[in-house]
């Protein structure tokens, strides 16, 4: 389960986090702080990130949101 979270992380959900990054001020922010981080805590908080969102995603299979409605509520 866990290699099919990181190909799907890898493959879908981080893509539509990218484009959230630059729809939204706020996700541009947390954005830039990623350029100020020394490298093993880039790391630390891009494995954070990645944990996050997978069981975020998880969550809404579970209770049908998908991550367009999740957009949705951004704009």
């Amino acid at each position: 389960m866990d290699t099919f979270m990181s190909f799907l992380y890898k493959s879908y959900i981080q893509p539509q986090l990218e484009l959230q990054i630059k729809k939204d001020p706020i996700s541009f922010a947390l954005s830039s702080l990623e350029n100020g981080l020394e490298p093993s805590y880039l790391q630390d908080l891009q494995k954070f990130t990645q944990f996050l969102a997978t069981r975020a995603f998880l969550l809404g299979l579970r209770t049908g949101q998908g991550l367009s409605d999740a957009s949705a509520l951004c704009q």
